[in-house]
């Protein structure tokens, strides 16, 4: 947390401590020395480098996390968003041009290649590469918002979102249109339609904590919350629920307020899983709790 030129931390006891700057940058520069050989610790030290301005350092840290583990895009990603908040919009463009060459499925990839052409104000470029990045993951929140922010600049929302809802019938699972179109029909007030989005993107399987969360606060908004717990539990009544149902219910036990019973069916979702990347994902939302 900055204040000033200062940054507030906590030391291994629990108590706020104030520090320089540079303080804090060579703090950050000896976890660098400590964790040369782990890629994944190197980007948190990264990010962290990224969040307090200190770009070339960042951008130097998220290389050694690259040289570590070439094949993580994330890494090589985070070097172009460096370009991006230095306002080195060129130089970001051609950034995210050869990262799209390595990794063409990156969709964060193209959404940075997007945002780099909207400042350097290469319109037709940034619908292409926008596109592009909603084609590769539908379930990207930051790419579905820009692009819905982009249409209205430019008037053209009604394409816009055709485009999104072309997106969503491709396949079960895409649930991220139709979360972005809940989210944008609330606003306007149209509440049948936001209901009626948001009801497709709980049966499309949202699989992302954070993202659900969104969606049970949308429903509370509306005064439609234990819909989405009446669904899945008198589904959970004929079958057992899945990962992802659980997740949802989970979170939407959550939302509502029954933070007991919310935190005894994550440890129910963690017996239901052996590998890790679920296990993290878990873990997350636990942080996300703890945060709000």
């Amino acid at each position: 947390m900055n204040k000033d030129d200062k940054i507030l931390l906590k030391d291994d006891k629990g108590n706020v401590v104030e520090v320089t700057r540079e303080e804090y940058k060579r703090l950050l520069l000896l976890e660098v020395e400590k964790n040369r050989g782990d890629a994944v610790r190197l980007f948190y030290i990264g990010h962290a480098f990224l969040n307090d301005r200190f770009y070339e350092e960042a951008i130097e840290v998220f290389k050694l996390a690259s040289e570590i583990e070439p094949e993580n895009m994330m890494y090589d990603n985070a070097i172009g968003v460096c370009y991006l908040q230095m306002k080195q919009y060129e130089r970001a463009k051609e950034f995210f041009l050869e990262h799209i060459n390595k990794f063409p499925l990156s969709a964060l990839g193209y959404l940075n290649s997007a945002k780099a052409f909207d400042y350097l104000n290469q319109t037709d470029e940034v619908e292409k590469y926008l596109k592009r990045s909603i084609e590769l993951n539908p379930n990207l929140y930051n790419s579905l918002l820009y692009w819905l922010l982009y249409c209205k600049d430019l008037n053209k929302v009604d394409s816009g979102i055709e485009f999104l809802l072309s997106i969503a019938e491709k396949e079960k699972g895409n649930w991220g249109p139709y979360l972005i179109l809940a989210l944008e029909f609330e606003e306007r007030g149209n509440k049948k339609l936001a209901l009626e989005y948001a009801d497709k993107a709980l049966m499309n399987n949202i699989d992302n904590g954070c993202a659900f969360a969104d969606l049970a606060t949308l429903y509370a908004r509306l005064g439609e919350l234990n819909k989405t717990i009446q669904i899945l539990e008198e589904k959970s009544l004929k079958e057992e629920l899945s990962f992802k149902e659980l997740w949802n219910l989970t979170v939407a036990y959550y939302e509502a307020g029954n933070y007991e019973y919310a935190h005894k069916q994550l440890s129910k979702l963690e017996s239901m899983v052996d590998d890790e990347e679920s296990k993290s994902l878990i873990q997350e939302l636990r942080d996300y709790w703890e945060k709000k």
